[in-house]
């Protein structure tokens, strides 16, 4: 997973006669992250994260016709640290 407005600033910055771009190459920072279902804890998604040693979880629901998992959102652990701050001021 990358930012939109640095992979965008990214974008704007290469060659327009370029066909084709390697994001690899870039130096933007690359979050990892982890499946989540929609009825999870905040605790459970800090728990996930520390346990997949990532940095965000992709929150899902499953499909009750395919059974496919839906992405819904993602999760940061730095959003989670900021949200249990505020609540505790």
């Amino acid at each position: 997973m990358v930012s939109d407005s640095e992979l965008l600033d990214w974008l704007k910055q290469l060659s327009p006669e370029r066909d084709s771009a390697d994001v690899t190459e870039s130096g933007i920072r690359r979050w990892t992250i982890a499946p989540l279902p929609m009825q999870a804890t905040l605790r459970q998604a800090m728990d996930t994260m520390a346990a997949s040693t990532t940095e965000a979880v992709c929150i899902y629901r499953r499909s009750r016709s395919s059974g496919k998992q839906i992405p819904h959102g993602i999760v940061t652990r730095e959003s989670i640290e900021k949200f249990s701050l505020a609540s505790v001021l």
